[in-house]
């Protein structure tokens, strides 16, 4: 085996120092000059390469035809993201939404609302949102205090909220004025309220979601689904089947027990008859 000379250990020595350096530099340090809008991070390691992950929370994955259930999305992660260029695509088993009536709203109940489509939706995560000062934040930003309506379109009080140098807004419930309930109620970044068919067959079915975005030093994607159980339509009225075939047993039982000292009489009244009819068959003979 050839070995490397001893004068050239010392000219490799620097190249490979010098080509460790730039690799730590590349994948360690964060790039700075991120575009408009800046996010406002104050925990620690903010300013590095972020991780990002969307959380769906459904109120019920077993459903009936004619259901409603509400899923609420939110997104977990920190770090560097650029806001203007996040989006997430999310679609869904065919035939089980009602296209009509299953809404998307957006932007912690503040933004549009879409309509949602069997095709799939696709959204953007480049609003801001205003603080008590007047100064605006993206959904990555993380925040001391929350704004919350006491009514519509109006930020009079404020919400204290402890322990919160890494929670980012995006994965927090907004209060939002409901005019429907008349109260503040949470609501979460986005929330899918979907209409299940009315003539929905039963079996599994699927809303699949992919969620890409640049993290400062590349671009990174996640993607995920929710398994979704139709259950047979009969199902739907289980409880109120279980209870009228109760009230008709107990209705039958009360009919046959007030039908036995009928029957009884009838029975022996035809008894007394048949021996009657024998006692004067047998007489003539005699």
């Amino acid at each position: 085996m050839n070995k490397i000379p001893e004068k050239n250990k010392y000219i490799f020595l620097p190249i490979s120092l010098l080509l460790t350096f730039y690799t730590l530099l590349g994948q360690q340090l964060p790039i700075e000059d991120m575009p408009y809008p800046k996010l406002k991070q104050q925990a620690s390691f903010s300013r590095y390469p972020g991780s990002y992950h969307v959380i769906f929370d459904a109120e019920q994955t077993k459903l009936r035809p004619g259901d409603k259930v509400n899923i609420n999305l939110r997104i977990t992660g920190y770090g560097l993201i650029d806001p203007r260029t996040a989006k997430l695509y999310i679609n869904g088993s065919q035939n089980i939404f009602d296209t009509l009536n299953s809404k998307i709203r957006l932007g912690f109940g503040r933004g549009m609302q879409k309509t949602w489509s069997e095709s799939g939706i696709t959204t953007g995560f480049n609003g801001t949102i205003k603080d008590l000062n007047g100064l605006e934040h993206t959904v990555f930003d993380d925040l001391d205090e929350l704004p919350i309506d006491n009514k519509k379109g109006a930020n009079k009080q404020k919400q204290p909220n402890e322990n919160r140098s890494n929670i980012i807004i995006a994965e927090s419930f907004m209060p939002k004025y409901d005019s429907v309930q008349k109260k503040t109620v949470p609501f979460p970044l986005q929330r899918y309220s979907f209409v299940v068919m009315d003539d929905v067959e039963s079996g599994t079915y699927y809303l699949n979601y992919v969620f890409t975005y640049f993290n400062g030093y590349e671009w990174r994607s996640n993607q995920n689904r929710i398994e979704l159980e139709v259950i047979p339509w009969y199902k739907k009225y289980e409880s109120l089947i279980q209870w009228l075939a109760a009230i008709g047993l107990m209705i039958a039982i009360v009919t046959f027990s007030h039908s036995i000292p009928t029957y009884w009489r009838a029975g022996v009244s035809r008894y007394k008859g048949v021996k009657k009819q024998l006692h004067k068959i047998v007489k003539r003979k005699k």
